[in-house]
């Protein structure tokens, strides 16, 4: 070998070595930056990335800033709440030593003792706070005489001030549990992050002298479990906007209507409302929409009561048949009504009783978070027991007559059965503005293959995400570039747009809801590149330019489905430029260091 080659031979590790050491002093600098931020109290994040137009939190700021790297990119995600929504309702805790030590500190801090308060924030970092929090603070109220002023204080430091989202949260209950109605904006700005929801909802019960009216405004602003908890603790209303809303949008959600289906019928009186409206084309469909939505809920079984406990059961469920006989508005009437038909026919078998096949309360599945005590605990958290399977709630299950029984038998035979359903359906699903969720259930239920029906309306250019979802997980290995190919074409204006016209936004926030109001495409592209992480290679030329698009989440879709093509991708010379470009005008700190680790997989021998 002669000298010039074995110099040659020898750069090309010194080369590769070089790189990776550009790329890990990159890596490291990404690292300092997300601990720099991570110090950002949480309040302040959320109170600078509110939307004034709608008084929401944005989407780009709903992964908290102490969000670890882990917990943003692991395969096992849960959504924000999970831990309080789950734990306060389908599992009992053994924190009685915490319990003792945060009573202690509380009684220190009351007593002037100023090294308390940093011992205690560390204790609650944690951020098993759900185990323990309502039996710390009532201990604490029976031993100390007065929170004024240094408990208060530490409330609110911690509410306001902390940079994790443990303190905040004991923050927040501690002001629902000492606090004053001037501590009211404080919850109810950290009430619009569902991680917050289980605190918040009790603390403005307790704060605002009409807590009906704060629940309401609290449970319109989030989609999650900070919804379910607000509505959970409302009482009956007569207030006609409020009642309206819980009838036809209070029970949506991102978990599952389940939890508050049978809350939402009874504190608004879904029998009464369905009795005062006239039948006919006077009928008030969306009202009509929002109770077949809700029958189907409690007739499912789930993690909470349903149709089984509920008293006027009977009454609403003829009333909405009669309304909806000749109807064929939404194709959520067909489902109700056939979900009506088999409920009954389960009761016949079982001499009348509605407690089958009612929801269990606590139901150890809901909306596909396993709340089973045999999940493990977060860190942090002591002993978790389940719930004893063998001591079941106890409901009153509502008894249904013969006669109540045929004539619900009776009229759902008539809905369920016509012939017309076939072809309402098949134009449903045609239209973006069509609840595809509900549409696609009674396709299949009618036997009615809607792959070629949705192929055909995303052909045209059709940017419903919930549409772009049912094609591709309905498509295969041969099918899959069909889709692609219509994708290339319809997102073309966006994935060919020059560099210098992409406004990134920072943070990676979880889409509340997609629908057909998604005017910019952002979230059927999102479904696109995550669809395409099944088929490697497919899509690539979507999914590199998805790299450095203006939306967090198609960026950070696009960063994963790489994740998983796997090494040879990540060696590809169009990948790794495109990753490189990426990762140098990154805002989102975790997703930079994300992209520059895959960067330096790709060096690997």
């Amino acid at each position: 070998m002669t000298r010039g080659r074995r110099i040659a031979v020898g750069f090309v590790p010194l080369a590769c070595a070089l790189l990776a050491c550009v790329f890990l002093a990159a890596s490291l600098r990404s690292i300092a930056q997300e601990r720099e931020r991570a110090g950002v109290p949480l309040y302040e994040h959320i109170r600078s990335h509110i939307d004034p137009a709608t008084g929401r939190l944005r989407e780009d700021a709903m992964v908290l800033p102490d969000e670890s790297t882990e917990r943003r990119f692991g395969r096992l995600r849960s959504g924000p709440g999970a831990l309080e929504g789950l734990g306060s309702r389908h599992m009992r805790w053994d924190a009685s030593e915490k319990t003792v030590r945060t009573v202690y500190l509380l009684e220190q801090i009351a007593d002037g003792n100023t090294s308390a308060e940093p011992v205690l924030y560390e204790l609650l970092r944690a951020d098993d706070i759900v185990t323990f929090y309502t039996d710390a603070l009532d201990y604490a109220a029976s031993r100390i005489t007065s929170a004024e002023p240094e408990l208060h204080d530490v409330a609110r430091r911690f509410a306001t001030q902390a940079p994790d989202r443990g303190p905040v949260k004991f923050g927040i209950a501690m002001l629902g549990a000492i606090g004053d109605p001037a501590d009211r904006p404080i919850v109810q700005t950290l009430a619009l992050h569902d991680e917050f929801g289980l605190y918040a909802a009790e603390a403005l019960a307790e704060l605002a002298p009409e807590g009906q009216a704060a629940l309401f405004e609290m449970a319109r602003k989030v989609n999650g479990w900070g919804r379910i908890e607000a509505v959970t603790r409302m009482v009956y209303t007569s207030d006609p906007a409020l009642r309206r809303w819980l009838l036809t949008e209070g029970f949506h959600n991102t978990v599952t209507p389940q939890y508050v289906a049978y809350q939402c019928a009874t504190i608004a009186d879904l029998a009464g409302a369905l009795a005062e409206m006239p039948e006919g084309s006077q009928a008030d469909v969306p009202l009509l929409i929002g109770a077949a939505e809700l029958i189907q809920a409690l007739v499912r079984p789930g993690p909470a009561m349903g149709l089984g406990e509920y008293a006027d059961g009977p009454q609403m469920a003829e009333q909405f048949l009669r309304r909806v006989l000749k109807r064929r508005d939404s194709a959520s009437f067909y489902l109700a009504a056939d979900a009506l038909r088999e409920y009954v026919a389960a009761l016949d078998a079982k001499g009348g009783s509605g407690s089958a096949p009612s929801n269990g309360a606590n139901s150890s599945q809901a909306g596909g978070e396993s709340a089973s005590g045999g999940a493990p605990a977060a860190p942090g958290i002591g002993t978790v027991l389940p719930l004893d399977a063998d001591e079941p709630p106890q409901l009153n299950t509502v008894e249904w007559s013969p006669e109540q029984r045929q004539v619900v038998a009776e009229l759902s035979k008539q809905i369920v059965s016509d012939r017309r359903w076939r072809r309402y359906v098949k134009h449903a699903i045609a239209r973006d503005e069509t609840n595809l969720d509900q549409a696609e259930e009674a396709a299949k239920k009618l036997g009615i293959n809607t792959y070629e029906l949705h192929v055909s309306q995303l052909a045209k250019g059709s940017t419903q995400p919930r549409r772009w979802e049912i094609a591709l997980a309905a498509a295969d290995g041969r099918q899959i570039q069909r889709l692609v190919e219509i994708a290339d074409r319809t997102f073309e204006p966006r994935l060919r747009r020059p560099r210098a016209q992409v406004r990134m936004q920072s943070g990676s926030g979880s889409r509340a809801s997609a629908g057909p109001e998604d005017a910019d495409g952002s979230a059927a592209l999102e479904a696109v590149v995550r669809a395409v992480a099944r088929y490697p290679g497919s899509g690539l030329s979507l999914v590199e330019p998805c790299l450095t698009d203006e939306d967090s989440r198609v960026r950070r879709a696009a960063v994963e489905t790489l994740v998983q093509w796997g090494d040879p991708y990540l060696r590809s010379v169009s990948v790794r430029a495109a990753l490189d470009e990426a990762a140098r005008t990154e805002p989102d700190l975790a997703l930079k260091a994300r992209m520059v680790a895959l960067l330096n997989l790709g060096t690997r021998p």
